[in-house]
């Protein structure tokens, strides 16, 4: 038995119900997470984490130990939500080309992600966008309905607060030294991570935030993942890093910041094995940057 992983009742009925084809450990998580949602009464829940460390896996498996345990979860990426190739290219002509590639707060469509979330939680259907990756573009909608249980957002930006001024001015690495010596994008991003905060975010219940042991772990995850796609469509280790340093700013940023504000904290080991888990019973109050 892991050391970190205390059962109740109703985790073990949702573990001994989950597919054997999950790894142990995932199922272990994912029922300990699904329990607290339960425990807690949840109607929405965020999964949040660096890229490339298993949250959509991961949202999954407790979609499928809430239905082990009769609730049916409804289950949102932010990834879906980035705005399209030609509205990042017109935020590129008119405020940091930076901001032609997607990831960071800025790069999603905020207003229609709102407007999902709000309407599910009113019991209503909604239109969701599918964005494709290998485009780099949405390529559909698909309709969803508001289920049982609890609405589950992931996404590795989910609860990123913007940061101080005075950590804001220091560049984080060589992109922000050559492409932003003026702050703009930073300051953009920042602005961004604001509004998420006061806006959809407040709707959020239960935060579970997945940290890495390090930030050089991050990009040795999100490089494995590659080699999981078709040869045609993978990042080289070069073209992952240009993907991964306008991302490392708020990175670095949330595992500073979110060990202390998110309700649930799992601590990932070097190859995404669970160290521990700490448990929040009140989210306490937040104090402001």
């Amino acid at each position: 038995m892991d050391s970190w992983f205390v059962s109740s009742a109703r985790a073990r009925v949702a573990l001994a119900g989950l597919s054997s084809a999950l790894p142990e450990s995932l199922r272990k998580l994912a029922t300990v997470i699904a329990s607290q949602l339960l425990d807690r009464n949840a109607r929405t829940a965020a999964i949040s984490g660096p890229p490339g460390c298993g949250k959509t896996t991961l949202a999954g498996a407790i979609g499928e130990a809430l239905q082990v345990l009769g609730s049916d979860a409804v289950i949102l990426s932010l990834d879906d939500f980035y705005l399209t190739r030609n509205e990042r290219e017109r935020l590129g002509r008119t405020v940091h080309p930076l901001l032609r590639s997607r990831g960071v707060p800025g790069t999603h469509d905020d207003e229609l992600f709102a407007g999902c979330l709000r309407d599910l939680l009113d019991g209503k259907s909604v239109r969701v966008p599918l964005f494709s990756k290998d485009m780099d573009d949405r390529c559909g909608w698909t309709e969803i309905s508001r289920k049982s249980g609890p609405v589950i957002v992931e996404g590795w930006c989910v609860g990123a607060r913007p940061e101080g001024k005075a950590r804001l001015q220091r560049p984080c690495n060589q992109l922000e030294r050559t492409l932003d010596p003026e702050q703009v994008w930073r300051r953009y991003v920042n602005r961004a991570s604001a509004r998420m905060e006061s806006g959809w975010m407040t709707a959020i219940e239960v935060v579970v935030f997945l940290c890495p042991p390090d930030l050089e772990r991050v990009h040795n995850w999100r490089l494995e993942q590659e080699t999981e796609r078709v040869p045609a469509r993978r990042m080289s280790s070069a073209g992952l890093q240009d993907f991964l340093s306008p991302l490392e700013r708020l990175v670095g940023w949330m595992v500073v910041d979110l060990p202390s504000r998110a309700d649930i904290v799992v601590a990932l080991g070097p190859v995404r094995e669970v160290r521990s888990i700490r448990v929040r019973s009140v989210r306490p109050q937040e104090a402001g940057c």
